[in-house]
């Protein structure tokens, strides 16, 4: 497939062509497969690259090209141009809150309704501007003149959205924050910090009062989480406590917990004793919205964020399952003529191990969205830079591509890949990169050590 790259914006515009099956030729005298295998350091069961030079549509090297791997985190690279290229990236999520009942002499005699639709921003450490949603409620409250109230706090969220996580998630990964997941209510991240004791109950920051942690005896600091859950079964054996951050399995109690306490800092207390109500009776107190989502795209791409990448799966058809969304997510492809043969997407993360992806379908979606969108470069800059930002900050550091590769990174315990462009100095791509390494042996240092080395030789 040939692409030519002319002057984007200011400096360079797109010449539009229809994607087609990526060549398999190669180019080199000494033959690409002979080559990756002879690396220093690369002993992998698959290793798959395809480099190609953009303005001439000359494959600079081509390794089994063919060949599904694990694509890991480049996953959310397909995840966030499905959105970014279908869904309105200058949206927002929004949280309403709403009282029921009537104020008699500064007591609401009636609810707090908290109305999520799935923003996975709130209260996120990653986006401090959006934060302070339970002081605002507090304060939108003591503004009303309410001293007292006689209800609850009543949390309602999108049963769509579902508790149930992704096919291929590992039970390890549940317990760590990068395993959280996105469910209907999201708070802080999913996450938490818990502080284990040999003598106390653990202490979690933000409180999360309905985990249930379970003690078991044994040596050593150990904590799992049950898939789906909010059961932690833990180990605390040393005299001195350990503080370890995990998902939180709760998210929504944590919200309720910190509302509930941002009150009582404003003086307003809470019965917690839920009021009827009709839903005519409802009354608007204020809205929360998130960032844009074209933030949480740039955010999630950055920093490899699962949870939020999940969301943006999710947005891509709202209202319907996640099977539902990655039917679309296929269809949606397969019209723009992208080959679905050998290809499983069973999450928008890239953390399920049953994904597989080929190396010319990941360079068949970079080259659709170089060709045919028409903010592409602003899809492009959402990406790492190599040697300087979010998951690429400390690869190619120092060389020649420098600041030069614009790419998403993945990995799991015995893969390594890359999917993005390279560009020249002005960041303009040149290049369109894939890299999938699976079933490597040896250090992950002097695996990255040898794929900066091939980059360096192939690409000027």
């Amino acid at each position: 497939m040939k692409h030519t790259f002319y002057s984007i914006l200011i400096l360079a515009a797109l010449s539009i062509f229809l994607p087609g099956k990526i060549s398999a030729q190669l180019t080199d005298t000494v033959p690409d497969e002979v080559y990756a295998d002879s690396v220093a350091g690369i002993r992998a069961k698959s290793i798959g690259v395809y480099i190609e030079e953009i303005a001439s549509g000359k494959v600079v090297m081509d390794v089994h090209g063919e060949v599904p791997m694990i694509p890991a985190s480049i996953t959310k690279v397909l995840t966030s141009a499905t959105y970014f290229s279908s869904g309105d990236i200058n949206s927002r999520f929004s949280t309403g809150v709403y009282l029921t009942g009537s104020i008699t002499d500064s007591i609401l005699n009636g609810n707090i309704v908290i109305v999520c639709d799935g923003d996975p921003t709130l209260e996120s450490r990653h986006f401090p501007k959006q934060n302070g949603f339970p002081a605002e409620i507090a304060d939108s409250l003591k503004s009303c003149g309410i001293t007292k109230v006689t209800g609850s706090i009543i949390i309602e969220a999108p049963d769509w959205i579902g508790t149930k996580q992704p096919k291929g998630w590992s039970t390890e990964d549940f317990t760590w924050a990068y395993g959280c997941g996105y469910l209907p209510v999201n708070f802080a991240d999913n996450t938490m910090t818990v502080t284990l004791s040999a003598t106390n109950a653990p202490v979690c920051t933000p409180a999360s009062p309905e985990s249930v942690f379970r003690r078991k005896q044994g040596k050593g600091s150990t904590i799992s989480r049950h898939r789906d859950a909010a059961t932690y079964t833990f180990t605390h054996a040393p005299k001195k406590p350990a503080s370890i951050k995990v998902a939180n399995g709760a998210p929504g109690s944590s919200l309720r917990y910190a509302i509930t306490s941002a009150l009582a800092d404003c003086g307003i207390s809470i019965d917690d004793k839920s009021a009827s109500e009709t839903s005519s009776s409802r009354r608007l107190l204020l809205t929360h919205f998130s960032p844009p989502k074209s933030e949480i795209l740039k955010s999630l791409l950055l920093r490899s964020d699962n949870m939020m990448a999940e969301a943006m799966l999710r947005q891509a058809s709202v209202g319907k399952s996640r099977t539902d969304a990655l039917a679309f997510q296929r269809s949606l492809w397969t019209k723009r003529g992208l080959d679905f043969t050998d290809i499983v997407i069973e999450d928008g993360s890239g953390l399920s191990r049953t994904n597989r992806i080929t190396p010319y379908f990941m360079a068949d979606l970079l080259a659709w969205m170089l060709d045919q969108h028409p903010d592409f470069m602003r899809f492009c800059n959402y990406l790492p830079l190599a040697g300087q930002t979010g998951t690429l900050r400390n690869f190619l550091k120092g060389t020649a591509l420098d600041g030069r590769l614009r790419a998403k990174t993945g990995s799991l315990s015995d893969v390594q890949c890359y999917a993005g462009y390279a560009t020249d100095k002005l960041g303009v791509p040149t290049h369109i990169v894939v890299i999938m390494v699976n079933g490597f042996k040896g250090n992950r240092s002097n695996l990255k050590n040898q794929l900066e080395r091939m980059l360096l030789e192939k690409i000027p």
